[in-house]
């Protein structure tokens, strides 16, 4: 591996390129992990925040959701790499987590708030699929 790669400083210490390189790889790991138990773990989770959640009254379509729409998943790896966005819930803070299941899938950043729209989607779409 060349040293152009590792972006390390003078005092040894990684630069935020190299951090993204490793959550990129870490990304790519955890989706190849995600298997049939992990899947169904999603579709419970997400139909357990759904009945206890109403729908906003006002909604803006979060960048994710536009990407949903635009392509929705179809391949055995599209559908583990949005499991691996629905269980980002693991490595929010609890500071932001609040309760259990309240921050699933994906926030808005600006808002911090969860995404209804998109959870429904991605729940019906996992129940076609799991049928």
């Amino acid at each position: 591996m060349s040293t152009d790669l590792l972006h390390t400083r003078a005092n040894g210490s990684w630069s935020l390129a190299m951090a993204e390189f490793n959550k990129w790889m870490f990304l790519k790991a955890y989706v190849e992990r995600i298997d049939a138990v992990a899947e169904k773990r999603a579709l419970k989770e997400s139909e357990a925040w759904l009945s206890r959640t109403e729908a906003p009254s006002e909604y803006r379509e979060t960048p994710l959701c536009k990407r949903w729409k635009s392509n929705p998943p179809t391949s055995d790896r599209e559908w583990k790499f949005w499991i691996a966005i629905h269980q980002r819930h693991l490595f929010v803070p609890l500071s932001i987590r609040g309760s259990f299941y309240s921050d699933f899938p994906a926030f808005s950043a600006k808002s911090r708030q969860p995404d209804y729209e998109l959870t429904r989607l991605f729940y019906e779409g996992l129940r076609r699929r799991a049928e």
